[in-house]
């Protein structure tokens, strides 16, 4: 594991503590729109069951609004997707020293407190879990921080599927976990995993029994409530069974 100390400009305001989690974990990213922090990854390099959607028509990856819009735009965004996914320990071992120093990095990584940064925490705005590993790693960093919640949105079915068989088995699936198994095609239904929440796409109305994302109607945002609108926080949420999104 790569374990060299790089300094970043708009890191400057963060603390000493967290400023060297961020060294190891490669940096988390702040979307305006969405509830917390977010860690985001190359969908390229990380989605195995999207990049094969993209060039599916009528697929929700075939439109994939992580390849295009600010995420192409902007530069500092790509590099920062590479740095996070360089940082990930080559080992297959969750007990290896190099994923045990990554998920207590990772668990000082994400703020502490009482505001909504504190709370919600989404893995992958870019990406997916492209290695079991990997969703060892986060489950054990909910497990660590029971004060967030945790919501991943992802096609790798099977990956979650055994993950969650295991856990559930174990006793040790965190309840502050909301990994949802998206839907392949539009106005499709998504995959019956162990029981996971799900999330789909919608072109007219959102599927009986979904709960309809307000964001779209309320600029984007999942907090609306300061402009007329809502507070959102159902893909968080694993109560919720199902989240519909309007596709972009």
């Amino acid at each position: 594991m790569n374990t060299t100390l790089i300094t970043y400009p708009k890191w400057g305001s963060l603390s000493v503590a967290r400023r060297a989690s961020w060294q190891v974990v490669g940096g988390l990213s702040n979307p305006s729109k969405m509830l917390g922090y977010s860690f985001g990854l190359h969908p390229q390099d990380t989605c195995k069951v999207g990049m094969k959607l993209r060039n599916v028509k009528g697929s929700t990856c075939s439109g994939c609004y992580a390849l295009k819009g600010s995420y192409t735009q902007y530069p500092d965004v790509a590099r920062a997707q590479a740095r996070r996914l360089a940082l990930l320990p080559a080992s297959d071992d969750i007990n290896h020293p190099d994923w045990q120093r990554w998920i207590d990095a990772m668990v000082h990584a994400i703020p502490m407190g009482n505001g909504s940064n504190s709370k919600y925490f989404r893995w992958h705005d870019a990406g997916d879990v492209h290695r079991a590993v990997y969703g060892e790693a986060i489950i054990e960093v909910a497990r660590r921080r029971p004060g967030t919640q945790y919501w991943i949105p992802s096609r790798e079915a099977k990956l979650w599927g055994a993950l969650k068989a295991l856990h559930t088995a174990l006793g040790t699936w965190p309840a502050n976990l909301c990994v949802r198994i998206s839907a392949s095609m539009v106005n499709g239904k998504a995959l019956n995993v162990q029981g996971l929440p799900t999330s789909l796409v919608h072109t007219d109305e959102a599927q009986d029994g979904a709960y309809h994302c307000p964001a779209p109607k309320q600029g984007g945002k999942c907090d609306g409530s300061k402009d007329g609108g809502k507070f959102c926080n159902a893909c968080f949420n694993p109560s919720v069974k199902s989240v519909s999104y309007g596709i972009h």
